[in-house]
């Protein structure tokens, strides 16, 4: 039977409804908790030369060195230039994280140009870390499911893909669906109004062959993502590399018991850009899971 929302674009499929109410087992809890421990321990032992050149930075009080990982610690922890608060910032680096997941960014088709025409043409501005990731591999499906498109592609083009979502999106009549609270955006997270590629809307900005849909919410200056899995909803108050960084780990980033954790290096496939081609699949470095 059709679900009430438009599939993912490239697939158009539909999957049975996850049941928002569902909880975690404390199996399940317990591996995605030695998981993400696993992986941030991984990603410490890699980077321990950085570690200590970060340290030796704070003894120096070279500032300009130390800003560079200050992405996502709260203010509160910045008191002073001390090792243990740069092995947080460190730690909660997720955009460093990510990529040491995923292997040497190969930025392919990078041009600046290509985002300040999309950017112009959307009215927005796509986060940094967003642009680095579909930068560096773009258009490229991760993880077997996970597809990312390029504003400077002809074939996968980033800005058809949004606006082509976006059209897809907003005929959904919204206010004729008979939706349970569990099922409406606008109840579970707190919307005003349902608006798609509008100012303070949502930007379909990934998706995959499963189904699902990866929203930037403009509205917010904070770092805010949604998602939907056929009738299901969720919410990430995190940055696109954070989300990113635990998809690839194996926590439920799309709706309860949505995990796609396949273990062992990351699976990387470029998108084919003709009808003939057949990209073969590549791996990113051992990361100890």
């Amino acid at each position: 039977m059709p679900g009430k929302y438009p599939g993912d674009v490239k697939t158009r499929e539909h999957h049975p409804t996850v049941d928002l109410g569902a909880s975690r087992t404390r199996e399940q809890l317990t591996s995605r908790l030695v998981n993400r421990a696993t992986a941030l321990a991984a990603f410490k032992e890699s980077h321990h030369r950085h570690l200590d050149l970060l340290s030796q930075a704070c003894e120096g009080h070279q500032l300009d060195l130390i800003r560079k990982v200050r992405l996502y610690t709260p203010p509160t922890q910045r008191e002073g230039p001390r090792r243990t608060h740069i092995l947080e910032e460190l730690m909660t680096d997720y955009l460093a994280a990510a990529m040491a997941m995923l292997g040497p960014a190969q930025n392919r088709h990078a041009d600046p140009a290509a985002w300040d025409r999309l950017h112009a043409e959307l009215g927005i501005q796509l986060p940094p870390d967003y642009r680095i990731v579909v930068d560096a591999f773009a258009p490229i499906q991760i993880n077997g499911h996970l597809y990312l498109c390029h504003p400077a592609t002809k074939q996968w083009n980033l800005g058809q893909d949004i606006r082509g979502q976006i059209e897809a999106w907003s005929e959904v009549p919204w206010d004729d669906l008979d939706l349970d609270a569990d099922e409406d955006p606008r109840q579970l997270f707190g919307l005003d109004e349902l608006s798609f590629g509008t100012r303070n809307g949502l930007w379909p900005i990934a998706s995959t062959d499963r189904g699902e849909t990866i929203f930037l919410h403009a509205a917010t200056d904070a770092p805010r993502l949604l998602v939907n899995y056929d009738e299901t909803w969720a919410e990430h108050r995190m940055s696109f590399a954070e989300w990113l960084y635990c998809y690839l780990i194996g926590e439920d980033m799309t709706g309860p018991n949505s995990a796609a954790f396949y273990p062992g290096p990351v699976q990387l496939r470029r998108l084919p850009m003709s009808a003939d081609e057949r990209p073969e699949p590549w791996y990113g470095p051992d990361r100890g899971m």
